[in-house]
Formats: C-alpha cells, structure tokens, sequence
C-alpha cells in the first residue's frame, strides 16, 4: 500500500510506554461510563482468561501524582480482581485537560471497526478453535464455501451463517448437515440461497426423527425460496417471532402435503 496523499498535519506529542503499578491508575467519572452488571460480568471473562498474551496496553495520561485512564477501564478493573497482577503496561498520552482526555475516550470508543462475525470465525478457525473447525468441516462437507468478508449478495455455495451454524450444534451435525446437503442439491446453481433462516429452518425439520431427506428434496425444487423468505417475513411481520420459525412452519407445511413426516 502507497503512502496516503491526505494526512493529518499535527501528530501532536509522541507517547511513551511504561509499566505503572494499579494504585496510581484512576478512573475520572466526569467522562468514564459506570460500570453496570453487564460491564462487570465481561470484567469477570477477562480475569477467567487473563493472558498477556490477548492484553493490549491502557491509554492513560498523567494527572497529578497519578494516570487517569482514558481508554481500558474493564482492563484495569479486571488486573484490580486479579491477585497476580500488581501494575499495568501502560500507552501515556499528553491529555492535560479534562476536555483533551474526553475527546481521545470518545475517538477511541467510536473510531474504531468492530469484528464482524465472519472475522470472528476466521480468526477462531485458524486458532483451531474446535467450535469453528466443525463449521468448516460441516460446510466443506457439504461442498459449501465460508465467506471471508460479511456481504448481502452471496454467490452459489456460498454462507456467511457461521454464528446460525454454531447455534444450530444442538440439533446434531446429521441435522445441519441434511440442512446445507438439501440446499447443494436443489438450489446449488442459485446466488445468495444459503442464508442463516433457511439454514435453521431446513435443520430443525431435518432433526425429526423420521425426517426424509428424499421427500425434502421433492418440495425444494419446486419452490422459490426467496418468495418464501419473502411470505416468511410477512407472516413474522403480522405474528412476531422469528423468521427462522416462521419460515419452517411454511416449508413443515408443503413437506407435509409432499408426503413427508410431520412433527
């Protein structure tokens, strides 16, 4: 990658890095949020897994004889609860004003790229994570492609329903499998079909014990099934729910007119 043409003109002073034990960090509530239940239970995750290898350094800057921190409060609050941890590595800044560190809190807190999902996956797959490796093998098996980027759009064979797959493991592999086969088989020439509803749907029929694969397929083939995400949504629209279960009662209703098993 080229050198940028637009840059910014004041890089302002360069920072430094530095270990500072936990008693000289603070936290000013002026501009730092309360720490809710929600906040705490992640703070308990980061004590359960603390690894200096996942810990990237607070932002902090001097103020008085201490370091009020800008940017890590649920860092510093889990090494506060850890026993073996008495002092930080630390990113100090030059904020001298209240003013200065709320606007490096908010740029912080907002110029920043979530990870979506499917980098979630990608990243958990090539930590060998053993719930992501299933995904792969599930989709692979089944002659479906993983995208490496979010997109609406997808080509033929293709998903982005990593995290519907993963919530799906209760039903079994037999089930998710039976799902993505039944797709490959009668719509595997059509863009953007495996989508996470219909994923759910198909597997939650295939979990019946006498589901039929064979039967499935017969009612597959005749349907348009972005008509039917199209009626799934209508009806989810008009009685709540989801649109997975939405989308199953419909397609329940055409496999059980096909002369397949009903729940």
């Amino acid at each position: 990658m080229s050198k940028a043409k637009v840059v910014a003109s004041n890089l302002g002073a360069p920072p430094s890095l530095d270990w500072i034990p936990l008693d000289r960090l603070t936290i000013d509530s002026r501009y730092q949020r309360a720490l809710g239940k929600k906040n705490e239970r992640h703070v308990r995750r980061i004590v359960a897994h603390f690894s200096w290898n996942r810990y990237q350094p607070i932002v902090v800057t001097e103020s008085g004889d201490k370091f009020a921190v800008i940017d890590g409060q649920h860092r510093l609050a889990a090494a506060l609860l850890h026993p073996g941890i008495d002092s930080l590595p630390c990113y100090v800044v030059d904020a001298p004003t209240v003013a200065d560190q709320a606007a490096i809190f908010i740029a912080a807190n907002t110029d920043r790229i979530a990870l979506g999902r499917i980098h979630q996956f990608w990243a958990a797959h090539a930590a060998g994570s053993a719930w992501a490796v299933r995904i792969f093998n599930l989709c692979a098996g089944a002659g479906v492609e993983i995208s490496r980027t979010p997109r609406s759009n997808l080509p033929p064979l293709t998903t982005v329903a990593t995290f519907t797959i993963q919530k799906l493991f209760p039903l079994g592999d037999d089930a998710i499998s039976s799902a993505l086969g039944l797709l490959v088989k009668t719509h595997g020439e059509t863009p953007d079909v495996f989508r996470s509803a219909t994923i759910a749907a198909l597997a939650r029929i295939a979990a019946d014990p006498d589901f039929d694969f064979a039967s499935m397929v017969k009612v597959l083939r005749d349907l348009d099934l972005t008509e039917q995400l199209a009626r799934a949504k209508a009806k989810r629209a008009t009685d709540g729910g989801k649109l997975e279960v939405a989308l199953e009662e419909l397609l329940r209703k055409k496999y059980g007119r096909a002369g397949g098993a009903r729940r």
